[in-house]
Formats: structure tokens, C-alpha cells, sequence
């Protein structure tokens, strides 16, 4: 989680595992960039939108009340998976 903003929603950065340790690579950085605008495409039905985070791509999800915040973030991981899977570096 990137940021918290006080029950107004918060900001996570998708971040395969593999890449953890080299994401401020330049050429890492852009990759994790562009699959996070990919998944926030992909998860735009269940609210989520990419925003910029400290020159980085993030994904914003704003709380609804019928939102389930561990449904949504395990449907994240998911959709990240195999949306990693399909992108090359």
C-alpha cells in the first residue's frame, strides 16, 4: 500500500515478486508502470483507476459500501498474475 487517505479509498503498486528488488531500474520501472495501467484497465469495473504516485503508476481503489477490500485485492493479485504473465520486459 502506497498511501491511505483516512477510509477515502488507497494506493497500491502492483509489483511482481521477481522484480521487487529491481524495480527502480529505469527499464523495470517503465515495465511496472505499463502493467499497472494494464490491470487498472482490467479492474476498472470494480472501481479501480491508475494515478500517478510519486512519478509511478499506481492503482487507486475508492471504497463503496458493498465493497469487499480482500475480494478486491486478491482479484488484483490475480488479474496482475496473469497480466505479468502476457507482458515481457
Amino acid at each position: 500500500m502506497l498511501e491511505e487517505s483516512g477510509g477515502k479509498g488507497c494506493c497500491v503498486r502492483y509489483v511482481p515478486h521477481r522484480f521487487c528488488e529491481r524495480q527502480d531500474e529505469p527499464r523495470v520501472r517503465g515495465w511496472i508502470d505499463r502493467l499497472n495501467r494494464a490491470l487498472a484497465r482490467e479492474a476498472s469495473r470494480l472501481g479501480i483507476e491508475a494515478v500517478d504516485v510519486a512519478g509511478r503508476v499506481a492503482l487507486y481503489a475508492s471504497p463503496r459500501a458493498s465493497d469487499d477490500v480482500d475480494e478486491a485485492f486478491e482479484t488484483l493479485v490475480r488479474m496482475g498474475h496473469q497480466l505479468a504473465k502476457k507482458e515481457s520486459l
